[in-house]
């Protein structure tokens, strides 16, 4: 329950929703449900962010998939680990750009934030680069 009895909106329920919209090109309607869901009050969960980063993938806005994929870091339980087809975009996407400075930073901020220890990355990097 929320402040003074009113319930809150909780995103678990959409989650599995917003999850199926984007797996199957839907990403406007799982958008049109998140808004939904942040007009009410909702506070989006990190798997929340993880399907809206790859459905922004398979919609080739990489972009926004960075920005979902780092708010899904930033509320992360320790260990948690995104799938490896976004974090590989995401970082191909910079590398692409041309800036690897970015990729890299991205990569480090994943080990600072627990999402896996140098060891991971270093894997991610030669899985990347092969």
């Amino acid at each position: 329950m929320g402040i003074k009895g009113v319930i809150s909106y909780d995103f678990q329920i959409p989650n599995f929703l917003i999850g199926a919209y984007c797996k199957n090109g839907l990403l406007r309607k799982a958008e049109a449900l998140f808004n939904r869901g942040l007009s009410k009050g909702g506070v989006p969960t990190v798997i929340t962010w993880c399907h809206l980063a790859s459905g922004y993938i398979h919609e080739d806005q990489v972009s926004k998939a960075i920005e979902a994929l780092n708010k899904a870091m930033s509320i992360c339980p320790p260990k948690f680990i995104p799938s490896k087809e976004t974090l590989r975009t995401c970082v191909e996407y910079w590398e692409n750009q041309g800036n690897v400075e970015k990729a890299e930073e991205f990569v480090r901020s994943l080990e600072v934030e627990g999402v896996f220890s140098s060891f991971f990355r270093e894997k991610l990097w030669c899985f990347i680069n092969k």
